[in-house]
């Protein structure tokens, strides 16, 4: 149950640092997503579903600062992840038209 409430608190905490990337509080995003992805991989391991979503919305905020090498790697780690976890190429979070790595 203990593990639970985090993932829950985890994933509130990444939509919070969505709100924080659109109000272009980019440095407030990027420690509070690198402190849910410490949790997450100490928590879940490497190929969790949760550390696929933080690292995503962590290469938004790395594109956002015009990263874009970093933020191109770090969407790559995220889509690995995500298959890794065992989501299809066509389930929701894999599917992001526009992201940071991908090709038009």
């Amino acid at each position: 149950p203990l593990d639970q409430l985090q993932r829950a608190n985890d994933s509130h905490r990444i939509l919070l640092a969505h709100t924080l990337i659109n109000l272009q509080r980019l440095d407030e995003s990027e420690l509070l997503l690198r402190e849910v992805l410490t949790g997450a991989l100490v928590r879940d391991g490497r190929n969790s579903v949760l550390v696929g979503r933080t690292l995503f919305t962590l290469a938004r905020v790395l594109f956002e600062r015009g990263r874009y090498p970093e933020a191109a790697v770090v969407a790559e780690w995220s889509d690995t992840t995500l298959e890794e976890a065992g989501l299809s190429e066509i389930s929701a979070p894999r599917i992001r038209p526009g992201s940071p790595g991908s090709t038009p």
